[in-house]
């Protein structure tokens, strides 16, 4: 019985070191675990949740950034924020007239 008690507490398989109830497991491996597996939902890659929603956001090529122009406001991917920005109407540029 001891083996497959679900009131007997357990450690988090994923090696978080979370103490839990076995009953609990499963719930606390699929949605609360921060070292269960998830996709980052921009472009994919797949690693442990506090990676994923934690330094990875800040270097994710896929992550959405509004351009910094004033006035321009479109969301653009990381990875081509330099593309827009030579399109972009609200890049400032100098003026070949000498104004």
């Amino acid at each position: 019985h001891r083996t497959v008690c679900p009131h007997e507490m357990v450690k988090c398989s994923n090696g978080c070191g979370f103490g839990l109830k076995r009953h609990e497991l499963d719930i606390h491996l699929h949605n609360t675990c921060r070292k269960r597996i998830v996709s980052c939902v921009y472009c994919h890659k797949q690693d442990e949740y506090q990676i994923i929603n934690g330094d990875h956001n800040d270097e994710c090529p896929d992550y959405p950034l509004p351009c910094p122009n004033n006035g321009c406001g479109e969301i653009t991917k990381r990875h081509l924020i330099t593309q827009h920005k030579t399109v972009c109407p609200h890049e400032m540029v100098m003026c070949s007239s000498e104004c």
